[in-house]
């Protein structure tokens, strides 16, 4: 949908920063992005490499958002027995 269209090119916009130390990212601005890609592994590749990046240089910050399962591993998943929900895809239709 658009509305997801504009959070999800709002942050990837800014992870194009030639650099990402500089780059603020508001907190409610990553809830959202996470309620759309609710793992970072699902984040298409270059974004995704760029968001990790940018993730850990800002981890101090960072760290106590609540981002949900964002950060989870696929084999942290399997260990908690979680299958998360495809990208865009609302959690009531699942």
């Amino acid at each position: 949908p658009c509305s997801e269209l504009g959070v999800v090119l709002h942050i990837t916009n800014k992870l194009r920063a030639k650099d990402l130390s500089k780059v603020k990212i508001e907190e409610h601005r990553m809830r959202a992005f996470a309620s759309i890609y609710v793992r970072i592994r699902q984040v298409p590749r270059t974004s995704q490499q760029r968001l990790e990046k940018w993730l850990a240089l800002h981890d101090d910050e960072t760290q106590d958002w609540d981002l949900g399962d964002f950060r989870n591993t696929t084999e942290k998943d399997v260990r908690e027995g979680k299958i998360p929900r495809e990208p865009g895809i609302p959690p009531e239709a699942k």
